[in-house]
């Protein structure tokens, strides 16, 4: 089995559970989960959805797994309405964590722009590689990484929140709380993963595309990236949402999908 149980309504998924949710929103198939909930061609669409509202899509995913725990499945109106407390918090939550972390990004980024200005007119030279340019893209790399790593954590908190209350769980915060702090060393598993590949992915890109603008200037036909590495952006984070949202769902017990391998 992987996890431990803690309660009727919380699991410990450990390593194991997120990175299975991610291989199945990267499939589209999962044991005990519709096909079309996790569809990849539905990535766009998940991913926009997450961005503006997490508890919307928490609402579209929830009719996949309620009813849980014995529950008789309610209408989605009667649903949402009974959760609308705990949907709103975890919208306030989200657009909070959003604008702030922008602005915060925002502030360090002029302020590294600031002292790397300074020093490019200190230095006199030209600004192909100096030090003063690498401390400058590394300090604007550093914040965008820090900034992708609470943001999808967030989303995950907002996504359990909002399953907590369209659950009708006993203290849907604290249980939230509780959910996300036992299963937080797989999260974290799971966004270093994720962050270093498009690390990875954001190099390949750059040097694709320098050959390529390079090929055009000396009259030759290279590849474009630009359009292949759009779509496979937009897979991955897509993809990445659906699973935050399996992720939420396995730490509340509601998709359980190692439930035959359960010996107690």
């Amino acid at each position: 089995m992987i996890g431990k149980i803690l309660g009727d309504r919380l699991f410990s998924s450990g390593i194991g559970g997120p990175f299975y949710s991610i291989k199945c929103s990267l499939t589209g198939f999962g044991r005990d989960i519709p096909f079309r909930f996790i569809c990849p061609l539905l990535t766009p669409l998940t991913l926009i959805l997450c961005f503006i509202c997490p508890p919307a899509y928490a609402v579209i995913m929830s009719r996949a797994f309620l009813p849980a725990h014995g529950e008789i499945r309610q209408p989605v109106g009667l649903t949402v309405f009974n959760a609308r407390g705990e949907l709103l918090i975890a919208a306030v939550f989200w657009w909070f964590m959003l604008i702030a972390g922008y602005e915060v990004v925002s502030f360090v980024i002029s302020a590294e722009s600031e002292i790397y200005a300074k020093a490019a007119r200190a230095g006199k030279s030209l600004q192909l590689a100096t030090p003063e340019q690498m401390a400058y893209v590394t300090a604007v790399t550093r914040s965008y990484f820090a900034l992708a790593f609470v943001l999808m954590l967030s989303l995950i908190l907002s996504l359990t929140l909002s399953f907590a209350g369209l659950s009708r769980s006993f203290s849907p915060l604290k249980l939230t709380l509780r959910a996300v702090f036992v299963n937080l060393p797989g999260y974290i598993c799971l966004l270093m993963v994720m962050l270093l590949l498009f690390a990875f992915i954001e190099k390949e890109f750059s040097t694709l595309k320098i050959r390529h603008i390079t090929g055009f200037m000396l009259g030759r036909k290279n590849f474009d990236p630009t359009w292949p590495f759009l779509i496979l952006r937009i897979y991955l984070l897509g993809a990445f949402c659906a699973a935050a949202a399996l992720c939420s769902a396995l730490s509340l017990r509601l998709w359980v999908p190692f439930k035959s391998d359960e010996k107690k």
